[in-house]
């Protein structure tokens, strides 16, 4: 069960030095300083205070080992970006750092549906993937990923696929050793979507220590803003986005990479959910115990709901279960955990704006009541939730718009 202590939601501008808490939680936050407002006992949720990080936005966790790595994007004085990140170990923020190829270029983009991506390496290292403007108008966007061994010193940033041709590269996911059962440790896998020509199709590509492997066409036809997610699943990457068919059915789709190529597109439930534009709400995948965890938002028949369905060999997915509060919006995030339950976010509209919401899934299926995390909004300035887990602890992180806007991080102790 998920046990919140007060106030049960939290203002987003406490962080960024605005109004404070009621008397009562401002002293317990004073007493818990360590972890942010709430215990540490078994289920309770708690707020981590974050180092300064003015005019904040796009968050992405990852774990390594036993400690939380948060990147984001800062808006500085001068107004550029810089993207930076910070290690959370020993219940304290270490010393923020910039990642540098990405922070000096000017043109570093936030897309609210496609923020940089920190990613770790099981053997060690780090791995960012950021998306930025190609140039002026009409000249595309670029993928890029860095990498560092120590987390000081980052590699110039290496471009995916063609540059400046005017194409739409972004909207993708890296999959490492450490997202799964052990693979090899210097191999990385990176899908994105690309954009041109009329349509989008999803690529894959396998970069290991002694280079890149070849570019692989995934599909050839999918949503084109919609964000990819991937896990290595019993030693094969797994690819979950928005497919699109000739008829415009936007249902979420699975693939998974075998030494013949990719499977056939598998509907992970067929939805139906047809429209005429991008909903720019993707998936999310995340292993619980031994089972392979979807996440999705539809809207199909008009009736907006998450759904969540399982699957012991990454192939077929059981019945979906729907695990809302009756109106999301969506934009979703998930993280499993050993026993087979499993921590769902995602976005619960309330009237015109909309409040950050997490909720447990046992391992039989049934939902803990759902824990508001926070306010947000509906517009893109509130971007999505990311989720992370440790050896103990699963982490929540989401945009609070403000202004001016800031990062909230929560923890969970299953």
């Amino acid at each position: 069960m998920l046990v919140i202590r007060e106030p049960h939601i939290v203002s987003p501008s406490v962080m960024a030095g605005g109004p404070l808490l009621p008397a009562s939680a401002a002293l317990l936050c004073a007493l818990l300083a360590a972890v942010g407002c709430g215990g540490d006992r078994s289920g309770e949720v708690a707020w981590i205070e974050l180092p300064p990080a003015p005019h904040s936005s796009a968050p992405s966790l990852t774990a390594q080992g036993d400690d939380l790595l948060l990147s984001w994007v800062e808006r500085t004085q001068d107004e550029k970006s810089v993207l930076r990140y910070a290690r959370w170990s020993d219940d304290e923020w270490k010393e923020p750092r910039t990642v540098a190829p990405a922070s000096a270029d000017l043109r570093l983009e936030s897309v609210w549906s496609d923020p940089p991506q920190l990613a770790a390496r099981l053997g060690g290292g780090l791995l960012v993937a950021w998306s930025r403007s190609a140039g002026g108008r009409g000249y595309g966007i670029d993928r890029f990923l860095t990498e560092s061994t120590d987390g000081r010193e980052w590699r110039e940033g290496a471009a995916l696929g063609g540059r400046g041709d005017g194409r739409q590269r972004g909207w993708g996911t890296l999959l490492t050793a450490g997202s799964v059962d052990p693979v090899a440790e210097d191999s990385v896998g990176i899908a994105w979507l690309e954009t041109g020509n009329g349509g989008t199709r999803l690529l894959y590509q396998e970069w290991e220590s002694d280079g890149r492997g070849p570019e692989e066409i995934v599909d050839d036809d999918v949503c084109p803003w919609c964000r990819v997610a991937g896990v290595r699943f019993r030693g094969r990457s797994l690819l979950a986005y928005r497919d699109r068919s000739s008829a415009g059915v936007r249902d979420s789709a699975i693939r998974r990479r075998t030494q013949q190529g990719w499977s056939p597109t598998q509907s992970i439930h067929e939805d139906g959910w047809k429209l005429g534009s991008c909903p720019g709400s993707g998936p999310a995948l995340a292993l619980a115990g031994e089972r392979l965890v979807a996440v999705w938002f539809t809207a199909a028949d008009d009736d907006p709901r998450v759904l969540v369905a399982s699957s012991s060999d990454g192939v077929t997915f059981e019945a979906p279960r729907r695990v809302d509060d009756g109106d999301p919006l969506g934009r979703v995030a998930a993280a499993g955990w050993d026993d087979g339950s499993l921590y769902v976010s995602w976005f619960e509209r309330t009237g015109r704006d909309a409040t950050v919401r997490l909720r447990r899934i046992d391992p039989a299926g049934a939902g803990d009541e759902a824990v508001v995390l926070g306010p947000t909004e509906t517009g893109t300035a509130a971007g999505i939730p990311r989720m992370a887990r440790t050896a103990d602890r699963v982490y929540v992180a989401w945009t609070a718009p403000g202004p001016p806007s800031s990062i909230h991080v929560a923890s969970i102790r299953p």
